[in-house]
């Protein structure tokens, strides 16, 4: 029996640009929003780590943070999203109708609590939609871009595999033939 080859979608540059351009922080779900996007083109993290994500699990010093999950580990975070989540988070702080029932939880629902995994795939769905990008349901679509951008770039294989999290080399290699 053949394997079937599952096909990747990733964003073109244009498609990214459009979808970054929609965006203006310019409420506490739009910052929060635009922060989850960036973050995720940045970092290659799965939505369900993005969800699980602990505000104290950020260190500017050293420009990381700490993604938990199946393969835990402490990726690299660009300056431009280390800003967006700082923004994000004096907008969450400054804003008295937040509830913060989660202390930890680096992103919050409007009821206060962790923002769940559904709750940003449905958010991306709209985001998507809104900047006109059809990704057919694909919820990996900003994942894929990272890795697609970083094969794009000369990362090596190792180094692709530790950064999304992957407990086999293997899984990488479509990203360097669609690079």
């Amino acid at each position: 029996m053949s394997k079937r080859r599952r096909e990747v979608r990733y964003l073109i540059e244009d498609e990214v640009r459009a979808l970054q351009e929609s965006i203006e922080p310019n409420t506490m779900t739009d910052a929060c929003d635009r922060t989850i996007i960036d973050l995720i083109l940045d970092t290659g993290m799965q939505i369900s780590e993005v969800a699980i994500l602990s505000r104290f699990g950020i260190c500017s010093t050293s420009g990381t943070i700490q993604v938990n999950g199946k393969h835990c580990r402490r990726v690299p975070i660009s300056l431009p999203v280390q800003e967006s989540v700082a923004s994000y988070l004096e907008w969450r702080e400054a804003d008295p109708e937040v509830n913060r029932q989660d202390k930890e939880a680096l992103f919050l629902d409007h009821l206060g609590g962790r923002l769940s995994a559904q709750a940003i795939r449905a958010m991306l769905q709209r985001r998507f939609s809104a900047a006109g990008i059809v990704t057919l349901g694909g919820r990996c679509v900003l994942r894929h871009t990272f890795a697609v951008r970083m094969a794009r770039q000369g990362t090596n294989r190792h180094r692709l595999q530790i950064l999304l999290g992957l407990g086999s080399i293997s899984p990488t290699r479509i990203y360097y033939e669609l690079a």
